[in-house]
């Protein structure tokens, strides 16, 4: 079966600072499947938010291939390209970054705003509804970030970055500003925002408890991707 995201022999060097290019990741290879959720670890500075964004069409490898169902990504026009991602890849950081004068309802709604496609905007506003009430904010869709918990704003954004139903979630740090419980609950949210939206869930994260709970585990070292004992990039 065709993997929904594949990096193939990706490397990615930034351009040279005093006379030195900076080489970040070199040789990764990675398959992602339709619905699987995946966690990657390493330490800070070894390129783990460089390998997400790759994923999420943000950076373009300097070498290599990102292929999204076996298409080749880099044949796709930068419009193009910025509207695939609004339809089928969903951000999740660790700062919620929600828009302070907007409800959460509002807020939920922002990533519309940029598709080029007619859509039906009552459709839009029942589904951003209904994901705020699975998530258990039914009665704060009216609240701004600032009434709301650091968990409920972090729920705001999981919910943002599902609604427009994109195959491919992207999650970066989720839980590195929240305290235990509120991180177990988000990780719980996730969990199930992945079984019951058939997304794929890619974590990238310091906390051994929520990557213990991924399918598959990746540990980014020395610009190398390795999985459960078996090196997947050199």
């Amino acid at each position: 079966m065709t993997p929904l995201l594949e990096l193939e022999n990706v490397a990615k060097t930034f351009a040279p600072v005093e006379g030195c290019a900076n080489t970040v990741l070199s040789g990764i290879d990675l398959e992602i499947g339709a619905s699987e959720t995946l966690a990657i670890v390493g330490p800070s500075g070894s390129g783990k938010s460089t390998l997400l964004f790759l994923l999420g069409t943000l950076e373009t490898p300097t070498t290599g291939r990102v292929l999204w169902e076996g298409r080749d990504l880099a044949e796709l026009s930068t419009g193009r390209l910025a509207d695939f991602r609004n339809r089928e890849i969903g951000f999740i950081f660790q700062e919620h970054h929600l828009l302070p004068q907007l409800s959460a309802f509002e807020n939920v709604l922002v990533p519309t705003l940029a598709s080029k496609a007619g859509r039906d905007r009552s459709l839009l506003a029942q589904r951003a509804e209904g994901l705020l009430a699975t998530v258990g904010l039914k009665d704060r869709m009216a609240h701004r970030p600032a009434q709301l918990s650091g968990g409920e704003r972090q729920r705001v954004a999981c919910v943002r970055a599902l609604i427009n139903a994109p195959r491919l979630l992207l999650a970066d740090e989720p839980t590195g500003s929240l305290d235990r419980r509120s991180a177990d609950e988000l990780t719980d949210l996730l969990l199930s925002l992945n079984e019951s939206e058939g997304v794929a869930l890619v974590t990238v994260t310091h906390a051994p408890k929520l990557a213990q709970r991924m399918q598959r585990g990746f540990e980014l070292l020395d610009g190398s991707l390795c999985e459960a004992g078996r090196e997947t990039g050199t």
